[in-house]
């Protein structure tokens, strides 16, 4: 089953992303990108990574591109073959700046409010379609 931890501070599009993804696989949530780096390096250690993370931009306690750099780092010190599919979101219209300055590091960058199609044809894209 596909694992996948949305983080995101408002717990509305926490909630909208839920119900968007249910039918893909397991959802876990984080409201701030500590709480997210905690759950992403403890699944690494239960030998249960997530395979698609959601991670908001702005967010309190860390914000979504030093979480991003985090993520990206427990995968390298844990040397795991597959790394996770990051999507970013935001309400920012910046794509460019973002696609830029962190260019590889995350898959796809959604501007909110997210459309269910985009959601979609990003995880078709990947080979995730939804559990039957």
């Amino acid at each position: 089953m596909t694992r996948i931890l949305i983080v995101d501070d408002e717990d509305i599009n926490v909630r909208i992303l839920s119900i968007a993804l249910k039918n893909y696989g397991k959802c876990d949530k984080a409201y701030n990108g500590r709480e997210a780096l905690e759950m992403f390096a403890g699944a690494y250690d239960r030998g249960k990574p997530y395979d698609i993370v959601f991670l908001d931009i702005r967010m309190p306690a860390m914000d979504g591109r030093e979480t991003l750099l985090c993520l990206r780092e427990v995968e390298e010190k844990k040397a795991y073959r597959k790394r996770a599919i990051i999507i970013m979101t935001t309400a920012q219209g910046d794509a460019d700046n973002m696609m830029k300055a962190y260019e590889g590091k995350f898959d796809k960058y959604l501007t909110k409010p997210i459309k269910l199609t985009d959601i979609k044809t990003e995880l078709d894209k990947h080979g995730i379609g939804p559990v039957m």
